[in-house]
């Protein structure tokens, strides 16, 4: 509503209603004997500044007005709620809650400021307006014809000093002005206060202890007494790299079953990641082929025949030798260098004694040949015995024999199968050379 301006004249002496604003009402003239100019009130521009003052309060009636609630600092004991105040609203007018805030010393959450409304007055609770345990903006609806009751809550076990602020507004029924903010006059800063003592210590935490960390037991072993849960050992992942793993079941590495990274017992704490794609390598090549082996027969050895597998009919003459094929494969990385592997598997049928060498070069020198490995299966029965070199070896049935001695003259095996019936035997041989 706007307050129009008022016009007060200084003029007098003229008739009412053209300035002169010494007379009590219309009728009365300039010269009226019984108002000598000493004592003449000047009732109209009372009237017409009435008037105006009414028309202030009516706007400033109709605003909604700020009302600060006073709450007194309070000491709480443990899980206690008291009543702070009981604020009565006005008739005629209607109120709401614009802010409230509290805190308490030691500072705590478990400290609850709580506003309840009810539609009479002296009540100890009604409907919940406001729960707040540190600030509350935005206001709420408006109430009216009853009271807001204001309440401290401790929720916690230790004994607080609490203080609360609270702001409502007020407003008459009906009203729809907005809220009336006082104008500020905003002086000089002043000097700052001096420092204030130091608060009181807070309350200790209740975090509690931290949970135990990882223990590190360097590489693993087999070795090893045991491993506990929260253990760290580390193990070969891929080439030279190594990864750790976390113990997450305690046990015994009895043997290699429980070995990282076995997904029962270990778990992945730090792994290589897999790096870029290197530039391509030279092409590699692949060579087979055939070269022959010697079998050399002793003065004793007797040839037999069982099937076309197992058959001696071709070294059928002592003290001579006998060539079967050796399948030679040959792994060339880029022309310079590489790795020939030779195996072969030989099935025949004596007694007596034979020596299995490995190929020969195109001169007749022996070959390079590395680590030979020679495996014999043999059918043998009762005490009979199968000797490969300076070992002997035997059993009911086939038995795999494995010897990495060598003929005293060159690589070779000799084989001797005891007594004079001729047995099925099974020769496998290989061997690698680097070139």
């Amino acid at each position: 509503m706007a307050i129009e301006p008022i016009d007060l004249p200084s003029a007098a002496g003229v008739e009412f209603g053209q300035g002169d604003v010494r007379h009590f009402a219309q009728g009365d003239e300039v010269a009226v004997p019984s108002l000598a100019n000493p004592t003449r009130h000047l009732a109209e521009r009372d009237n017409q500044l009435a008037e105006k003052m009414n028309q202030v309060i009516e706007v400033v009636n109709n605003q909604e007005q700020f009302v600060p609630l006073p709450c007194i600092r309070t000491v709480l004991p443990p899980s206690d709620e008291i009543i702070v105040t009981n604020y009565r609203i006005p008739a005629g007018f209607e109120s709401r809650v614009l802010n409230a805030a509290v805190s308490a010393t030691p500072t705590s959450s478990d400290v609850e400021l709580n506003i309840y409304y009810a539609a009479t007055f002296g009540n100890n609770t009604g409907q919940s307006v406001v729960s707040v345990s540190n600030e509350f903006t935005g206001g709420v609806s408006f109430y009216q014809e009853g009271e807001f009751i204001v309440t401290l809550k401790n929720r916690g076990g230790l004994t607080l000093e609490v203080a609360a602020s609270i702001m409502l507004t007020l407003r008459p029924l009906g009203g729809e002005g907005s809220l009336l903010v006082a104008s500020v006059v905003r002086g000089e800063q002043g000097v700052p206060g001096p420092t204030g003592p130091p608060g009181p210590p807070g309350t200790p935490g209740t975090g509690g202890a931290g949970s135990p960390g990882m223990v590190w037991r360097s590489a693993w072993a087999a070795s090893s007494g045991g491993y506990l849960f929260r253990d760290v050992v580390s193990h070969p992942f891929s080439g030279s790299m190594v990864a750790a793993y976390f113990c997450k079941v305690s046990h015994a590495p009895s043997n290699s079953s429980n070995e990282p990274p076995n997904t029962s017992f270990w778990d992945v704490v730090v792994q290589p990641a897999s790096g870029d794609a290197g530039p391509p390598g030279p092409a590699s090549t692949f060579l087979t082929q055939f070269s022959n082996g010697t079998l050399v027969t002793a003065a004793n050895y007797i040839p037999g025949s069982l099937d076309s597998t197992y058959t001696s009919s071709v070294y059928s003459a002592p003290s001579t030798a006998y060539g079967f094929l050796f399948n030679e494969v040959a792994v060339t990385n880029a022309g310079t260098s590489g790795m020939a592997i030779a195996t072969a598997v030989h099935r025949t049928c004596f007694a007596g004694q034979g020596t299995y060498w490995f190929p020969t070069t195109a001169n007749g020198a022996y070959a390079d040949y590395q680590d030979p490995y020679i495996n014999c299966i043999v059918a043998s029965q009762g005490t009979t015995r199968v000797q490969v070199s300076s070992g002997t070896f035997g059993g009911i049935y086939s038995i795999p024999l494995v010897l990495s001695r060598l003929h005293p003259d060159g690589q070779a095996f000799i084989i001797e199968v005891n007594g004079t019936t001729p047995l099925p035997v099974e020769v496998q041989l290989s061997a690698y050379q680097l070139f």
